[in-house]
């Protein structure tokens, strides 16, 4: 009897093969095998789809199918532009004055449109052909349409390299991390948010996306930027715990001789201990529903007198671009 596939893919943060399966559907119930790596902990798609494959999904569905648009609905914008206006605040210690800012997987170009409101020389790059052509032509951004990994910048090329909900969609993230980590000025910084594996607000069958290829949690995701060359400056989870946050700095000598703790005790407790009836037993559950409905009034309200991207993304930063 053969092996699985996925027992000879070795694990791209520790090295090992050995991991067992936590989950078999994504979050709308078709099948999708999501395993944890024993060792360190890391959580991964079993087995992963090819380059190419991810490819053409990126460039040309990805945004289509998540977002069930080809270009941002203004309500899309406003929310988007709430989010960066938030990130804006919390790498704001970390930004040095007169660096150049680089968003990759940029989307529809919110945060750069808020960095440079703020006088950030911010420039984008994003794998989705209409959603790039849509950030240059009606916001007039400065923004690339590719993949990171197509793009070969000098070294030290950025001061500082942001990706928002990116680091979950990459075939191999230390490689990709080792890839922006020679593009960043020595001092400079990285930005990460990603889905935590581990929160409480979701429901336990709802965490898993195909194009998910990997779900971190806080310790997987500080080993990770260790092990592709950075130092840890900070790292939290969001106020609601759905998603973790990290800024990393581009030291020389990197993350070396930094204690690599392993994920996997902790991410088993959480899945012994999250499950469906702790999650509609939550009060927070309710909560999160009726944050979620008071945004979408909130969201309506904003842009039903705008007409385009700009006069929301104006509204939010008081009109400096």
């Amino acid at each position: 009897m053969e092996s699985p596939e996925w027992t000879t893919e070795c694990c791209v943060l520790c090295g090992s093969r050995n991991a067992e399966t936590i989950n078999r559907k994504d979050r709308d119930g078709k099948p999708l095998h999501t395993i944890a790596c024993t060792e360190c902990g890391l959580v991964r798609t079993a087995p992963m789809p090819g380059p190419e494959e991810l490819r053409e999904y990126y460039a040309r569905h990805y945004r289509v199918e998540y977002q069930k648009a080809a270009t941002p609905k203004l309500k899309r914008v406003y929310r988007a532009g709430r989010a960066a206006m938030d990130r804006a605040v919390w790498m704001a210690p970390f930004l040095r004055q007169n660096d150049e800012f680089l968003d990759a997987g940029a989307g529809g170009g919110e945060l750069v449109y808020v960095l440079r409101s703020k006088g950030i020389r911010a420039q984008g790059v994003e794998p989705n052909l209409a959603f790039a052509e849509y950030a240059s032509r009606e916001l007039g951004l400065p923004m690339e349409a590719s993949i990171l990994e197509d793009l070969e910048y000098p070294a030290g090329r950025w001061g500082s390299v942001g990706c928002f909900h990116v680091l979950e969609h990459v075939r191999n993230p230390v490689e990709f991390l080792g890839r922006v980590r020679r593009c960043i000025r020595p001092g400079g910084h990285l930005f990460l948010e990603v889905p935590n594996v581990e929160n409480c607000c979701q429901h336990p069958d709802r965490r898993f996306h195909w194009a998910h290829l990997y779900n971190f949690s806080p310790v997987t995701l500080r080993r990770t930027v260790v092990r592709a060359g950075f130092q840890v400056a900070w790292c939290q989870t969001s106020p609601d715990g759905g998603n973790v946050l990290l800024a990393g700095r581009a030291e020389e000598g990197g993350g070396e001789g930094a204690a690599l703790e392993s994920g996997y005790a902790g991410l088993m407790e959480h899945e012994r201990e999250w499950t469906a009836w702790r999650y509609y037993g939550s009060p927070r559950t309710w909560r999160r529903s009726a944050d979620k409905l008071a945004g979408m009034v909130r969201e309506w309200a904003a842009v039903r007198s705008r007409r385009s991207p700009r006069q929301v993304l104006e509204e939010l930063t008081g009109g400096r671009m």
